[in-house]
């Protein structure tokens, strides 16, 4: 379910439409068509940039404040847990879909794009073109911070690893942004009781760290910490992965 667009039709009939209020308004509506869970396309933060869906998001932590009837920071907080307080009272748990793969920050990666056509580059099948100039890089957290601390990046120091399709990878088993991963879960059940998560495209948090191109035994990544972590099986939070990526998936016994 998107956030902002199951209500943003007049015919939804809610006082607030495209907002977390409209979707509690409409908890009742839902209970009797016998759903017992909504799973939340992305509700993270989001540049103006980030696309209808979504999944480019900038912060972990804040809910993106287009889809609240108030924006001030507070306002939005409050308003996604009294959705949420709807769809409980309905027996409807809520799921959300989080992408801690890629960040929306903008930059070089944005128009970074495959072309296979030996028209604009003689002598190759295919190359990457990137139309990004790096002056017009955007820069709103994490990359301003430490590029090579938050980003998979390759041997140049500069392009990215493109894993996720969108080229613009984290570093999810590395220490930053392993930690951050953990807290902003515990946010999302502790502060906004948030019932489950869906994991965009997962296997990326399976990758050795510096050498995205192969998969560490679960055990050894954020992936079993997610299964392990005594918040989450505390609150019986429902788990779902996305278990594909660009650059494939981890299999046990190939490798």
């Amino acid at each position: 379910m998107h956030p902002k667009g199951f209500t943003a039709d007049p015919s939804s009939g809610v006082d607030h439409p495209g907002t977390f209020r409209g979707v509690g308004e409409k908890a009742a509506y839902l209970a009797d068509l016998g759903i017992t869970a909504v799973e939340l396309l992305p509700v993270h933060e989001k540049p103006l940039d980030g696309g209808y869906w979504g999944y480019n998001n900038l912060s972990f932590f804040a809910p993106e404040h287009t889809y609240s009837s108030k924006p001030e920071a507070d306002e939005v907080l409050d308003e996604f847990k009294w959705m949420v307080d709807q769809l409980h009272q309905q027996g409807i748990e809520v799921w959300i879909d989080v992408v801690y793969n890629h960040t929306g920050e903008g930059g070089l990666w944005r128009e970074r794009i495959y072309q296979d056509d030996t028209s604009l580059d003689p002598g190759t099948d295919a190359a990457w073109y990137n139309y990004d100039p790096h002056e017009t890089a955007g820069i709103y957290s994490y990359r301003g911070l430490d590029n090579a601390a938050w980003y998979a990046l390759d041997d140049d120091g500069l392009t990215y690893w493109n894993n996720t399709g969108v080229g613009n990878q984290t570093r999810p088993n590395f220490t930053p942004s392993r930690r951050v991963i953990q807290d902003s879960l515990h946010f999302y059940v502790e502060e906004l009781h948030v019932d489950g998560f869906r994991f965009d495209l997962a296997p990326v948090l399976g990758e050795v760290d510096g050498d995205f191109n192969n998969w560490a035994d679960p055990a050894s990544t954020v992936l079993q910490d997610i299964v392990d972590d005594p918040v989450l099986v505390e609150n019986d939070v429902r788990v779902v992965a996305e278990p594909w990526s660009a650059g494939g998936w981890y299999n046990p016994v190939l490798g």
